[in-house]
């Protein structure tokens, strides 16, 4: 009895079984992914099939089917590739222009503009005065008029001292009537016979007082600006034997007058009337004015005897004399002759 019972359960759990398994295999076959149950519950669990060659190619032809054309649209354009050769060329343009925007011809007119830019920009809004070399002479007597000297704005002008006999004639101290309007200075105190004077102003007037070694009363020089002229340096000769004078030579009459004739023989510019002479040596040149010779050169004159002399702080010396074919002069103590002729 046992036994029979045995097999009863068996064919009833073995029934159970072959139930459960068809009830599955149709809920495999009607139940997709995503699906609902009868009951509302969503799909907890999803059973894996080996996928077979039919689906591949299935997925295969959706694949095919949403990369196409819609349905009515035209196909896309084909669109060459760029080629490398022309975009390494479009990139060199591109970095050219970049650098370089301007064309040959626009920098040449931007130049051009700054050049007349900077023309415009130093052109003198006057016309500019005209250097000279000038010499002055002083005698420093009561009622004589001060020498002048012409500045001019963004020029320096020398002023160097001598004696009668040329030799430098130290200064000792100097200043200016208008220390805002003048710059006087000494340069170099090696030759501490010159002084340079400048002035900002186009329009400056003022003076300048110079002390001398060894003078009792100083030199007053009147300075003045927008002029013609412009003194680039100005030899000023004081008519007395400062503490340098060289040795005088042989004169006649009154020396060191202050003789307006001499000093434009000095500065090589001669008076208009005068008469240019033959001289048998180029050192030294002569004229002949009012009936009395001068000399210009830088050797000594020995003979004839000279009325009247000047000299600058070159060198150079004007003699003035009477008439004579034949002159001795020399340097170094070697004399010779030379001659004049009319």
């Amino acid at each position: 009895m046992h036994s029979n019972q045995r097999i009863r359960a068996s064919i009833i759990t073995a029934a159970v079984f072959a139930a459960l398994s068809i009830q599955a295999q149709a809920a495999d076959e009607a139940v997709k992914p995503g699906d609902k149950l009868s009951g509302g519950l969503p799909e907890v669990y999803t059973i894996k099939k080996t996928p077979s060659v039919k689906s591949d190619l299935d997925q295969v032809d959706r694949v095919k089917a949403a990369n196409a054309t819609p349905t009515g649209m035209p196909p896309l354009p084909n669109v060459p590739l760029a080629d490398p050769k022309q975009i390494k060329e479009e990139s060199f343009q591109s970095v050219i222009n970049k650098g370089m925007p301007m064309t040959p011809e626009q920098i040449a007119r931007l130049r051009q503009l700054l050049d007349d830019q900077q023309r415009a920009k130093s052109t003198l809004p006057y016309v500019p005065p005209k250097p000279v070399v000038s010499t002055m002479v002083v005698r420093g007597e009561p009622g004589e008029t001060p020498p002048v000297v012409r500045l001019s704005r963004n020029f320096v002008s020398s002023l160097v001292f001598s004696d009668a006999s040329g030799a430098p004639w130290p200064i000792t101290s100097f200043g200016a009537g208008n220390d805002d309007m003048f710059s006087v200075a000494n340069p170099d105190p090696k030759n501490a016979n010159v002084l340079t004077v400048s002035t900002g102003s186009a329009y400056a007037y003022g003076n300048v007082h110079v002390s001398l070694l060894g003078r009792p009363s100083p030199i007053m020089i009147t300075l003045v600006a927008d002029q013609k002229y412009v003194d680039y340096q100005a030899n000023i000769t004081v008519q007395a034997r400062g503490p340098n004078a060289v040795a005088p030579t042989t004169y006649a009459g009154n020396s060191f007058q202050n003789s307006p004739a001499l000093t434009s023989f000095l500065d090589g510019i001669p008076p208009e009337k005068s008469v240019p002479l033959e001289v048998s040596d180029q050192r030294v040149q002569a004229w002949k004015l009012n009936n009395k010779f001068y000399i210009r050169t830088k050797m000594a004159l020995y003979s004839p005897a000279w009325s009247n002399h000047h000299a600058s702080p070159d060198g150079m010396h004007a003699y003035e004399i009477t008439p004579t074919p034949v002159i001795v002069s020399g340097e170094n103590g070697h004399p010779q002759q030379i001659k004049i002729g009319e």
